[in-house]
């Protein structure tokens, strides 16, 4: 759902990448639902972007709890 409004924020940018304003919001966003550690790096090369977002999310057979996951969706714009 993250990467999905990430894509039609830059279509509807025309293709040009987030704004400060805009992925501090989404970021915000997704700290709040993801946690803290959670991160959204977008990548606009000309027509195609990258999308990718990275959480930890608990997980009972790693040592630890807790396994990173992590999301990357590529896009036409």
């Amino acid at each position: 759902m993250y990467v999905q409004s990430v894509a039609e924020r830059l279509r509807s940018n025309g293709g040009d990448n987030l704004s400060a304003t805009d992925k501090a919001a989404l970021e915000a966003m997704i700290s709040a639902d993801l946690g803290a550690e959670a991160e959204l790096d977008v990548d606009v090369n000309g027509d195609e972007a990258t999308i990718e977002l990275t959480w930890d999310e608990r997980d009972p057979f790693a040592d630890d709890g807790m396994s990173q996951q992590s999301l990357t969706l590529n896009v036409r714009l």
